[in-house]
């Protein structure tokens, strides 16, 4: 949790040195992911949500630096062993605060479309395990097994829509990719791999 305070007082401070007309955004959507490394090749990519609030701070006409700050729920998929050798579905539902510090362009005369690109930390909240659909106690599911920070880059792309003066719309579809290890076990490395798919609703301050 202090490494979570720091980094957001650290990003704030550095978000409101810029220039510009500040803009307040709320953001949902929908997370794809999945482990890379160790075993991956036994997960494939799981469907969840985020839910969140950003800053973006304009340098300059065209390029602006964007702050955001979502609850984030990394959900990987699996099967293990039943009875009589069947494969019975299972997944870890991995609850996140996801911090990514981006550098926003936008491109054309309107800037309708925009690429962006930073790094960010996640911060491991909780983790839940899921056999058969059915939530499984800590006993079972073996406890947690996650480092608490995670560290990577975030990239993506996507397009705004101008509501009136005040207030845009923006669908954009990133990329966080996990650059370090986020087991807790010994001698077993996992790496975090996430898409995401955002609708932002962004109000000028």
């Amino acid at each position: 949790m202090k490494k979570l305070l720091l980094f957001l007082m650290l990003s704030t401070s550095f978000i409101m040195s810029a220039q510009g007309e500040t803009k307040l955004g709320i953001n949902a959507g929908a997370t794809l992911s999945n482990f890379t490394g160790d075993s991956s090749e036994d997960f494939k990519y799981g469907l969840d949500f985020l839910i969140g609030f950003g800053l973006e701070v304009p340098i300059n006409d065209k390029l602006s630096l964007l702050a955001n700050v979502n609850y984030e729920r990394k959900t990987p998929k699996t099967f293990t062993e039943g009875y009589n050798n069947s494969e019975i579905p299972a997944k870890v539902r991995m609850h996140y605060i996801t911090v990514p510090i981006n550098a926003k362009y936008y491109i054309g005369p309107k800037k309708n479309f925009f690429v962006q690109a930073g790094p960010y930390a996640g911060f491991f909240v909780d983790d839940t395990f899921f056999i058969d659909g059915k939530e499984q106690t800590s006993e079972v599911a073996g406890g947690s097994e996650f480092k608490m920070l995670d560290l990577g880059i975030s990239s993506g792309i996507g397009t705004q829509f101008k509501v009136d003066d005040k207030h845009h719309i923006s669908l954009s579809l990133r990329n966080n990719l996990g650059l370090t290890n986020i087991s807790d076990m010994p001698d077993y490395k996992i790496k975090m791999n996430a898409f995401n798919f955002v609708l932002t609703w962004e109000s000028n301050m």
